[in-house]
């Protein structure tokens, strides 16, 4: 069992791959290491609108 004196110390010892789940204002931003809150056919479709106007 991790014992923690002080909250910040669990923040900063912590990796990016420790995080499974993640709560902002109540809403699960993302869950079982899925992000839920971005619709990823409407980023790579911006994206791709972007890249045209560049090439």
């Amino acid at each position: 069992m991790l014992v923690v004196h002080y909250p910040v110390t669990l923040v900063y010892s912590m990796r990016s791959g420790d995080v499974n789940t993640v709560i902002v204002d109540g809403k699960i931003i993302m869950g079982e290491r899925q992000i839920l809150t971005v619709d990823k056919a409407e980023v790579i479709s911006n994206v791709q609108a972007i890249v045209k106007r560049f090439t």
